[in-house]
């Protein structure tokens, strides 16, 4: 059950009847609510609560500050110069899976700036499954992303997977990324929760629709709203690509979770064949950013080469992906 009460009412009060019912406080939308649990039985209506409370009902799910059952709006986030998520626009992120070195992250900046790119994506800390693999550049790659935020005026998003590395992220990110590995870190979830910076959550690729949405709640029940979902492929027994992008538990988000929605397709497919109908296939599902890899040379990429889009792709794919936006109402930026 959750019940909210009235702006009026005093924090204290609000705590001894959450530690009465063994509830948890959560704010969340502007309101203060208490959250209880469905093995906790109780009758709210010998609680003398009427003139205390706005509303009560009750949540089907383990997520409900994720769920449109509590808000039923969209969740806007604006990062300014136009990159708004939740509304009628489908923003594209585009970068190198890793910031390699200064020469490649710079030629990649510059190129994507001139195609009206507003938000580079490229990994410092890379966690990666085998211990021979490009592990990417780590803190001695922040002061280049400074300098791309600097040099060309790009927003940065950039991976986390060790809550210790969160503080000099946070110093240069505008998004901070949880990687499908750490999305069952709950010291990191709740870390970023501190924060007021977007946070992108990608699920784990073992992970259903509905423990995704769990991991975002924990983010959200630390006082971060700006939580944006990322779908990026799950793992079944189909061999034939890298992961499987689930579509159909994006439709299941979209309409359930007033969270924005991000489709990765890259980290999906595996191959740089197949991204570009997956990519489409996203814009036509109307979802709130799309994030591409793209490499000025793939076959020299450090770090997930075989699914980097080259420029030339890239720049047709873009154009696709604008005229698909159109189609269904929005506007890819």
């Amino acid at each position: 059950m959750i019940i909210e009460f009235r702006p009026e009412i005093s924090d204290s009060f609000i705590n001894d009847f959450a530690d009465e019912v063994r509830g948890h406080v959560r704010r969340f939308n502007g309101g203060r609510f208490v959250i209880v649990s469905d093995y906790y039985n109780f009758d709210i209506g010998s609680k003398a609560l009427n003139d205390k409370i706005i509303r009560t009902f009750k949540s089907v799910d383990d997520w409900p500050l994720s769920s449109r059952a509590l808000k039923p709006e969209n969740t806007v986030i604006d990062l300014g110069d136009g990159i708004i998520f939740g509304r009628d626009r489908t923003v594209l992120i585009a970068g190198p899976c890793a910031a390699e070195n200064e020469e490649r992250l710079f030629e990649s900046a510059e190129y994507l700036k001139s195609l009206g790119i507003k938000i580079l994506r490229a990994g410092l800390f890379k966690p990666r499954s085998s211990a021979y693999s490009f592990q990417g550049l780590g803190r001695d790659g922040l002061k280049l992303l400074e300098a791309v935020k600097r040099d060309f005026a790009l927003k940065i998003i950039t991976e986390i997977y060790d809550s210790a590395h969160l503080d000099d992220i946070a110093a240069v990110a505008d998004i901070i990324q949880i990687g499908s590995k750490a999305m069952f870190n709950h010291e990191i979830l709740r870390r970023c929760g501190r924060l007021k910076k977007p946070v992108l959550l990608k699920r784990n690729f073992s992970a259903t629709a509905d423990e995704w949405l769990e991991s975002a709640d924990t983010i959200l029940s630390e006082g971060n709203p700006n939580v944006i979902l990322c779908e990026r492929g799950i793992r079944t027994y189909e061999k034939s690509s890298r992961f499987t992008l689930d579509l159909n538990s994006a439709i299941y988000v979209k309409h359930h979770s007033h969270l924005p929605l991000l489709i990765d397709p890259s980290h999906a497919y595996g191959e740089s064949y197949g991204i570009p109908e997956l990519a489409l296939s996203a814009a036509a599902l109307s979802v709130d950013a799309i994030m591409l890899e793209v490499h000025p040379c793939p076959e020299e990429a450090l770090c997930d080469r075989r699914q980097a889009l080259s420029h030339d792709v890239f720049i047709k794919l873009k154009n696709d992906l604008a005229d698909i936006c159109r189609i269904v109402g929005r506007t890819l930026v």
